[in-house]
């Protein structure tokens, strides 16, 4: 039963043509949501922890993973006959297209619902775009059966099975937190050997809701109150003691009994309530995980897999300076240290070039964004109560909206830096598991490593980190590897020397790092 629910919690997304109103079909049952976590605590009780897998990695961030069917490349083309492979890409395309159009509507009530539909900004109603898709869907569905038809071509976008899945952990482990009313668990992914499972507790589920509660509540308090830095760095140094002793402590003893020493790399994956809080710096005193372990997050295992998926163009980074694009408001802005961050960038070579003030437009730096495969934003960000409205900042009132990266296709995008407020925080009002932040979209358009941040950013901080973050990246070690695979190790050493030198707790735990 949990199977065909989940088979068609995907089927449902159709009622919107587009990803915006697709969200706002969910918004309106949140209910729905759970499946995947009761799905797999109920496999877990039945002692099939790679199916629990399989269900969590198939039922969560279905947004992006409705986008990414549509974006992936027909590697295996040579098995497929070039009339069925060009005509399916084709449709792909068009799908592609219509999930990522500005389809409107002409109200909504004060928790995001659809009241009523407008015209789309492309001049296409939604009663257009929806028969529209959903013919393109009947022809998708027909011409991906016949490809599965062909020999070696059985399995092509289907259900992923826990063996790929187990693939996200060839570089470090992958911990699932399941948070679910029928049985919270952790589970850790390795990539050679079974799962391990360890139980969280009855309670546990009421405690992740008193968690999430005082995190949200905490979160306020930064929002609103003049000494609001100092209580929510009080509140976020419980929250983390208490992710350390109800979750952490027991994952971390679980891998140094499986041969993970510190220093090791390892993925967080955390579901529902869990999936906005910083499992990265759990911890108390001076013990945090930070000090045992580089952390990094996922929204699923596939999508880790596919970042580190080979590229579509040779220009493969391996070793050499990387193309580096920067963009940045200095004045109009009002951050202070902006134009001192802006010449710690310049510093770092002649591979760097920007864009400042009224250079930086919408239209500019999407343009620029294919040419480089690094970028680092220098300026404010915004997270909305629409998620699809969340917004890097440019000049003169234009900004980067989170449906404009999703809608850009960057093959070549290696990483980016987001030194800008809110870039990994999801809206309080969202829905937690669809992970839709600014990172997360620019994961999704292609960078395969990016770093942003889960709350406000302290300005005078994005001068001495990026100084000290480029610094490793950049470091002439002899890795002739992809360097954008360092980001993660980099930003652990950043954060260590903020720890080290007394910054407060809420700046250093802020800076997260999401993919490869």
């Amino acid at each position: 039963a949990y199977d065909h629910s989940l088979q068609f919690l995907g089927r449902y997304l159709t009622i919107g043509p587009t990803a915006k109103l697709q969200y706002c079909a969910l918004l309106d049952h949140p209910e729905l949501l759970s499946l995947p976590m009761d799905a797999a605590a109920h496999a877990i009780n039945h002692g099939d922890v790679e199916k629990a897998v399989e269900m969590l990695d198939m039922g969560r961030s279905l947004l992006w993973s409705e986008m990414r069917r549509f974006r992936e490349p027909l590697l295996q083309s040579a098995l497929v006959s070039k009339e069925l492979a060009a005509r399916f890409e084709q449709v792909r395309q068009e799908l592609q297209n219509i999930s990522t159009a500005e389809a409107q509507y002409k109200s909504q009530s004060k928790d995001g619902r659809l009241m009523d539909f407008q015209q789309s900004s492309s001049g296409i109603s939604y009663d257009v775009l929806l028969p529209r898709k959903r013919r393109l869907l009947e022809e998708y569905e027909e011409l991906l059966g016949r490809i599965r038809e062909m020999p070696g071509m059985e399995d092509f976008l289907g259900r992923t099975p826990f063996k790929k899945l187990q693939e996200a952990a060839k570089e470090g482990p992958v911990v699932i937190v399941n948070c679910s009313g029928f049985g919270s668990h952790t589970i850790i992914v390795f990539a050679d050997r079974s799962p391990s499972v360890i139980p969280l507790g009855e309670g546990f589920h009421e405690t992740a809701i008193r968690l999430n509660a005082a995190y949200l509540e905490a979160r306020k308090e930064l929002k609103d109150a003049e000494d609001g830095s100092r209580a929510f760095g009080s509140k976020l140094k419980h929250i983390l003691r208490q992710l350390w002793s109800d979750v952490v402590s027991d994952v971390v003893n679980e891998l140094l009994a499986t041969g993970f020493t510190r220093r090791s790399r390892i993925w967080w994956c955390p579901t529902s309530l869990l999936s906005i809080l910083p499992f990265h710096a759990a911890g108390t005193g001076k013990n945090f995980l930070i000090d045992r372990y580089i952390s990094s997050y996922t929204p699923t295992l596939k999508a880790l897999i596919d970042a580190r998926s080979p590229k579509q163009s040779p220009a493969m980074d391996t070793g050499s300076p990387p193309r580096l694009l920067v963009i940045a408001q200095t004045v109009s802005s009002s951050l202070e240290f902006a134009g001192e961050e802006l010449d710690v960038m310049r510093s770092l070579g002649p591979f760097v070039e920007y864009l400042d003030e009224a250079d930086a437009t919408h239209a500019s730096v999407l343009q620029r964004l294919h040419s480089y495969n690094w970028v680092h934003f220098i300026c404010h960000g915004t997270v909305a109560e629409s998620p699809f409205d969340s917004a890097l900042h440019l000049s003169e009132g234009d900004k980067l909206s989170l449906n404009d990266i999703i809608k850009a296709h960057l093959p070549d995008a290696q990483f980016a830096f987001l030194a800008a407020c809110h870039t990994a925080e999801q809206s309080p009002s969202g829905l937690r598991d669809e992970i839709l932040h600014l990172a997360g979209a620019m994961q999704f358009s292609g960078f395969r490593s990016v770093i942003g941040t889960m709350w406000e950013m302290a300005d005078e901080d994005g001068p001495h980190v990026a100084k000290k973050f480029y610094e490793e990246m950049l470091a002439d070690d002899g890795d002739t590897g992809e360097r954008h695979k360092r980001a993660a190790r980099a930003l652990c050493k950043v954060t260590w020397k903020m720890k080290r030198d007394g910054v407060p707790i809420e700046r250093w735990v802020n800076f997260i790092h999401i993919g490869a």
